[in-house]
């Protein structure tokens, strides 16, 4: 049964389950596993859904218990799942995150291959449903899955434009799935049917070999690409914005560091919940203020509120309520 709401957002995106040791534990030695939800498509969903923004994710799952879960923990914290498309015999991808400390690094290892996204085509997605939504959001990691995975994004954001939606794409660039040529030259061919952009300043040189300023970096994007704005994440540092009418910077919200994953997905969220207010400065101070609730929350969603959000930014955050 679909949620009463109509989708004001759609994300489309492969969902994994997250196997990570305890304590900053080590794969080699641990003898137990944490298990939290991650995907960046439908990560940003439910930090949407936290701002009581109607969001939906569409995908397709096995139908098994792992897939279960995912979709009843993401309708749980208020992501309509009704669209999602089952697999009989499907894979789910896992995926191992060995968390850093000091001057060890995280790592992320992948089981992915052949997971069940890669046996969904456009044609199956309720577009009607779909189309309800003024955004439609994907990344760079869902045509970096596989052929049929490529085909899949770029027909769906043909669709998705066709219907007149706000397209967002997060370049999202992930080297253990395809190399920095294969990706420029697949997002060549996707990035002009996007409205909005988000790419991290390492993306950019890395996969375009954009070598410039933040802002050069999105100025490049809207004369290639014709994209409306342009949002070059810089890490620590904070953000900067680029349209036709002008550049923006905006610095990042210093916090602890609990967990890094889902952090940009947090970002854009806040992004498109500024999108919605048609008001990209907003968004960019809501991303970040939801980036860094997020490095304090573990697992790869962010869990909390707009109140929260607006308290960071007003300077009322921290201390203990009592």
């Amino acid at each position: 049964m679909r949620a009463p709401k109509a989708p004001k957002v759609v994300s489309l995106g492969e969902a994994m389950i997250r196997l990570t040791p305890p304590d900053h534990q080590r794969l080699l030695t641990t003898d137990k596993l944490e298990i939290h939800i991650g995907g960046a498509e439908l990560n940003v969903a439910v930090a949407l859904a936290q701002l009581d923004v109607p969001a939906a994710w569409v995908s397709k799952l096995p139908l098994n218990a792992l897939g279960q879960r995912v979709c009843r923990e993401a309708a749980r914290f208020g992501v309509d799942t009704s669209a999602v498309l089952w697999h009989p015999n499907g894979k789910m991808g896992l995926y191992f995150y060995e968390r850093g400390a000091g001057a060890r690094a995280g790592t992320v290892f992948y089981d992915r291959a052949g997971s069940a996204i890669n046996f969904l085509d456009c044609e199956e997605l309720d577009w009607d449903f779909i189309g309800q939504a003024q955004i439609f959001h994907i990344t760079g990691i869902t045509p970096a899955l596989s052929e049929r995975a490529r085909k899949l994004t770029e027909n769906a954001l043909k669709e998705a434009k066709k219907r007149g939606m706000t397209i967002s794409f997060d370049v999202n660039y992930r080297s253990r799935l395809w190399n920095p040529e294969k990706c420029r030259q697949t997002l060549e061919r996707l990035l002009p049917n996007a409205d909005i952009v988000i790419c991290t300043e390492r993306d950019g040189r890395t996969v375009f070999g954009w070598m410039g300023t933040a802002e050069e970096m999105g100025q490049q994007f809207l004369l290639q690409f014709g994209v409306r704005a342009v949002t070059v994440t810089q890490g620590a540092r904070g953000v900067t914005l680029v349209t036709s009418e002008g550049t923006l910077f905006e610095s990042a919200i210093g916090t602890e560091v609990v967990d890094r994953l889902g952090a940009g997905d947090a970002f854009a969220a806040g992004l498109i919940f500024g999108i919605l207010h048609k008001d990209l400065h907003l968004g960019v101070r809501y991303g970040l203020a939801m980036a860094a609730l997020k490095h304090t929350i573990p697992g790869d969603w962010f869990i909390g509120s707009r109140q929260e959000v607006e308290e960071l930014l007003t300077g009322e955050a921290g201390g203990v309520r009592r």
